[in-house]
């Protein structure tokens, strides 16, 4: 029940947010380093997500959550200079370091929203990659999360209606290690696998080609199975099915 009720909120959400978006200039525009081909979209998936987790998450985790959709949304609109974006990040880390007593998890949620930040590339990647981890890890946040992923995807699949942008990306990071963080350290790091892995390729080939790994780019790995003609609707899944593989294998490693 709860995953249908965050994904019913969090679908609703988002078409009702996209006029605020679209009024304030929270949106993204077509461009040469973008993937995007369809005009400008909405970048307003993340406050849509954040409805519907905050009525399955207590005040501590709504708070965290809210911090992390919140430095993102500064960033969808002010496109702040990446080691801004990089410093502000600390602050709800250390939220996150603090409410669950390890400071792994502040580190792990650093490190996991800027994954997904680069995972979400291509339509519904990020969010399928949230909603195959977010259901295998199981509790109230992670129903509630692979919920709200869904009802988030509905409008994201290809030609998507509106974008995760940084408060939702951002945001989902932490979700997955917030999720997963009960049953440690190696299976939090199983369940962040898939946006670790592309953000790990991805920096590594820029790097190689003497490019910051900050800049934008059509060079990730979604794009080069797209590029390879893999039909999107085949790549989402895919992408959420390996982050559930990912999750069974963390989930029977905690135990």
């Amino acid at each position: 029940m709860m995953v249908v009720a965050a994904a019913i909120v969090t679908c609703i959400a988002v078409p009702l947010l996209d006029p605020l978006a679209r009024r304030i200039g929270v949106i993204a525009h077509v461009s040469p380093d973008r993937w995007h081909r369809t005009g400008d979209i909405g970048l307003h998936g993340g406050p849509a997500l954040l409805l519907g987790l905050l009525p399955w998450t207590d005040p501590g985790q709504a708070a965290v959550l809210a911090g992390f959709c919140t430095v993102g949304v500064i960033d969808d609109y002010c496109e702040l200079r990446p080691a801004w974006k990089a410093t502000l990040l600390i602050l709800p880390c250390s939220a996150a370091a603090w409410l669950t007593g390890h400071l792994w998890v502040g580190v792990g949620c650093w490190c996991a929203s800027n994954a997904v930040n680069l995972l979400d590339h291509a339509d519904g990647l990020a969010g399928a990659s949230a909603a195959g981890s977010l259901a295998v890890a199981g509790g109230s946040m992670g129903l509630a999360g692979a919920g709200a992923s869904c009802g988030f995807l509905i409008h994201n699949v290809p030609p998507a209606r509106v974008f995760l942008g940084d408060g939702g990306s951002l945001m989902l990071g932490a979700l997955l290690v917030l999720a997963w963080s009960p049953s440690g350290v190696w299976a939090t790091l199983l369940g962040t696998a898939v946006p670790a892995a592309d953000a790990a390729f991805v920096t590594m080939r820029r790097l190689a080609k003497r490019r910051a790994p900050w800049v934008g780019g059509t060079d990730h790995t979604g794009h080069l199975i797209l590029g390879a003609g893999v039909r999107p609707t085949v790549l989402i899944i895919s992408y959420g099915v390996l982050s559930a593989a990912f999750g069974f294998a963390g989930r029977l490693l905690s135990r």
